[in-house]
């Protein structure tokens, strides 16, 4: 065998072992992953999001938290956009309509801010406003791939004592004053608190107590060289090589407008009134791994896994494709006739199956409460309160009974009794007609979630009542 010969057969076998060597690196995500792994995903300022495992949920989805402060902001603006007094000139401690919780969720390269924005006038002598600039989860971030991988979830949040009256639970204030982190939780179970869906957040106490204090972690955080350079406060303490206080998203619970932090010397603090634009920013979020795949690394700090983020989400329902009809047969809710045919949000049925309007009217009729959050999709949740209210209909349409509509799939994510709705692979899905979002009439929701009685007659039509009611 000639030297040219077998120079190239060395060459070919290179090539083979090195592309085998690239290939056996893409492994399914989910198992493999473990506590304490350190992943790279997203970026901001332009630069890859260092992330580190800290927890692993009952799905075996894992939480993450930065490794880093990204950025320095304010927790919530000053403003009169709020009613107490201390919140006006300080800003408000109460996570769910704040605007780093708006900011941190928002994929809106404008944001359309629900209460006082961050403007210069309404943070701490002008630092680091940032109403202008566009949402953490916007494609200049995270791609499309990388969002539908981020999996909401819906956590306890401590209130404080002026928000007590909206609480889901807890009978009293939440305690803390510059203790250690393992004294910041002691009455952590009796405080009042609120269930919140969020896709990114700051960590509670308990959180920082369980999956990274009680680990033996470091749990202090320096900022990155970006979030000093971006910041428009500067302090000789301000360094990339210095811990630097950042925010949890628990309150300091007996006052309105300060929040629980962990300092520089690794107590939880309070005192902190929400408008300081000076306070760190680490967010967290649950990674849904079960469509994820590592491209390259180990898990180690050194050599963190990577996603591979133009992978494409697979979708098994065609929009394009989706047509529904308007119902023909007569549908009764409560004892009251719906006017189908008028109806600006009428009954359709889609593949033999009936589809509910989940308007305001519709719902509340049949005990149901829904909230519609731009950065959180539609929650949907079943009502112990009495809903004795009539249904007036949205009337006017005239509506081809024998005609085709077409219809979408809803983008936003659904939120059912405090459960995510994996709409794409759902039979019947979720679907959107004249803007409004429609349920399927199947037993699964209208029996195991709703705890409607549902009857069919096929002289009568469909009749339906809540449970609640009828009794």
């Amino acid at each position: 065998m000639n030297s040219k010969r077998k120079i190239s057969i060395f060459i070919l076998v290179s090539i083979l072992f090195l592309t085998f060597s690239i290939i056996s690196k893409e492994v399914q995500a989910e198992e493999i992953v473990k506590v304490g792994d350190y992943i790279q995903f997203g970026s901001y300022y332009d630069e890859p999001i260092l992330w580190r495992v800290i927890n692993i949920d009952e799905d075996g989805d894992p939480m993450l938290l930065s490794e880093r402060i990204l950025c320095l902001k304010a927790f919530d603006a000053a403003g009169d956009y709020h009613t107490d007094d201390d919140r006006r000139k300080l800003g408000s401690n109460e996570w769910e309509n704040s605007n780093i919780r708006q900011w941190l969720n928002s994929s809106e390269r404008e944001i359309n801010w629900i209460q006082n924005p961050p403007l210069a006038e309404n943070v701490w002598k002008g630092h680091n406003p940032y109403y202008q600039e566009k949402g953490f989860l916007t494609k200049d971030n995270f791609t499309e791939n990388e969002r539908n991988l981020i999996k909401p979830v819906t956590h306890k949040v401590l209130l404080s004592a002026i928000d007590k009256d909206k609480r889901d639970g807890g009978s009293e204030v939440h305690y803390g004053y510059k203790y250690p982190i393992d004294d910041m939780v002691q009455n952590y179970g009796k405080a009042y608190y609120k269930n919140i869906t969020d896709k990114v957040f700051l960590l509670s106490v308990k959180e920082l107590k369980e999956y990274v204090y009680d680990r033996g972690w470091e749990y202090r955080a320096k900022p990155t060289a970006k979030a000093v350079g971006n910041s428009t406060y500067e302090e000789f303490y301000i360094s990339n090589s210095k811990f630097l206080w950042y925010r949890l998203r628990s309150p300091d619970a007996p006052y309105s407008w300060s929040g629980c932090y962990v300092d520089d010397a690794g107590l939880a603090d309070i005192y902190s009134y929400a408008s300081n634009g000076i306070g760190g920013v680490r967010p967290s979020l649950y990674l849904n791994l079960k469509s994820a795949i590592f491209k390259s690394g180990e898990g180690a700090l050194s050599s963190p896994y990577l996603i591979d983020s133009k992978q494409e989400p697979a979708q098994t329902n065609d929009i394009k494709s989706l047509t529904v009809m308007i119902a023909k047969f007569p549908i009764i809710i409560n004892g009251i006739d719906i006017n189908n045919k008028n109806s600006k949000y009428p009954f359709l049925t889609y593949r033999n199956v009936t589809y509910f309007p989940m308007t305001r009217k519709f719902t509340c009729v049949l005990g149901l409460e829904t909230s519609c959050d731009s950065t959180t999709g539609l929650s949907v949740r079943k009502s112990e309160k009495d809903k004795n209210i009539s249904l007036d209909l949205d009337l006017g349409a005239d509506n081809n009974l024998d005609e085709e509509y077409s219809v979408s799939i809803p983008t936003s994510d659904i939120i059912l009794n405090d459960k995510l709705i994996d709409n794409e692979s759902e039979e019947y899905p979720m679907l959107v007609f004249r803007g409004i979002t429609y349920f399927p009439l199947t037993w699964k929701y209208v029996i195991d979630e709703f705890g409607w009685d549902l009857n069919w007659d096929s002289e009568k039509g469909l009749a339906i009542n809540s449970t609640e009611i009828a009794e």
